[in-house]
């Protein structure tokens, strides 16, 4: 729980950095815009315990919203809503569901499909020449479970002996992306891939097996179009601008 609280303010002091930097740097010639915009794309999934790590990556749809505000040239606040899966290959022992017929080592394997509604709130920095942009997030995101679903790879039990549900339908976890961006006045399309990491386990300690934590671990690839809502100052405004910077600095 310590370690969690931990991350959970590391998290957010990165986010609150990010968000403050350089408050009133470049306002006078950079043009505010905010973007709303689709997403979509593949979401590959797995389930991460420190037991196994020879599970593999599952694949689904992910589709979403997106809102941007930017002040400034480099930094921007970004906030998502999405409809992700989550989940993957996960086993438990069956001597943890009171299976009297069961072996100490006898394990069932199964797939468990999760699927979520997804609120990442992120800190975006981008680089590049006017148009052409690469862009790093970091930040948070809060997910809620629609449902969940398990699907058994190797045999079929009674229901008196199926795997606990999840613990809770609320999931706190990091994301880490990087993409390619083309911006233009009136909105941009990017390509981003991101790395998202959820901070709680799925189950109550040792519910299923021996494993200490169960956690999601997801690798997304996606494209975006967002229109940008602001309108953009005419070109004599802009030069006005300019000349009245250039004479507060003399």
């Amino acid at each position: 729980m310590y370690k969690l609280k931990v991350n959970i303010g590391i998290v957010f002091f990165i986010v609150l950095i990010f968000s403050l930097h350089k408050i009133s740097a470049q306002k006078a010639d950079f043009e505010p815009r905010f973007l709303v915009g689709a997403k979509g794309g593949m979401n590959f999934f797995m389930l991460k315990t420190d037991l196994r790590t020879d599970f593999v990556y599952d694949q689904a749809p992910v589709y979403g919203l997106k809102f941007m505000y930017q002040n400034e040239r480099r930094p921007a606040l970004l906030a998502e809503v999405n409809l992700v899966q989550k989940g993957g290959q996960n086993f438990f022992d069956r001597m943890y569901l009171a299976d009297t017929s069961a072996t100490d080592i006898e394990e069932t394997y199964y797939n468990l499909s999760l699927k979520y509604i997804e609120i990442p709130i992120l800190a975006q920095i981008s680089f590049g020449k006017k148009n052409s942009k690469i862009r790093a997030t970091v930040g948070p995101h809060l997910s809620y479970l629609l449902n969940q679903k398990l699907v058994f790879t190797e045999t079929t039990l009674p229901d008196t002996l199926l795997p606990n549900s999840v613990k809770s339908k609320f999931e706190f976890g990091i994301n880490i992306g990087l993409g390619y961006a083309y911006a233009f006045p009136k909105g941009d399309i990017a390509l981003e891939i991101r790395y998202s990491r959820g901070l709680t386990s799925l189950y109550d300690v040792q519910s299923i097996n021996e494993a200490m934590l169960t956690q999601n671990q997801c690798v997304s690839a996606t494209l975006s179009y967002s229109y940008n809502f602001l309108k953009a100052t005419k070109p004599e405004r802009k030069k006005k601008i300019k000349e009245e910077k250039i004479n507060l600095e003399k």
